[in-house]
């Protein structure tokens, strides 16, 4: 049984990785800013909710939380960033990290 840690977890892709990996008997957090409905009807899966991976205290907050283990077998990082800026006005390096 996998410690699995699904950053983006509320909808889509994230939502149905919650899905397969909590079906598989895995241990499932699941981060995100709000959890949708859809979410929290899930049996079995932590919920930590107000993780918002645009702010940069987001991985503190992710290591200080008291409802994680020490360690995690797996880590998916599905969340996006949304940049209402021109790809063109990004400093080259952010708009690479951003991508």
């Amino acid at each position: 049984m996998a410690k699995v840690l699904i950053v983006g977890s509320n909808r889509g892709i994230g939502l149905e990785l919650v899905r397969q990996f909590a079906a598989r008997g895995d241990s499932v957090w699941a981060a995100c800013r709000k959890a949708s409905d859809s979410l929290k009807d899930l049996k079995n899966v932590t919920i930590v909710e107000n993780i918002d991976i645009a702010k940069d205290e987001a991985v503190e907050q992710i290591k200080s939380n008291s409802s994680f283990p020490d360690a995690f077998d797996v880590v998916i990082a599905n969340a996006g960033v949304l940049n209402r800026e021109s790809f063109d006005d990004l400093p080259c390096s952010e708009g690479i990290l951003n991508q």
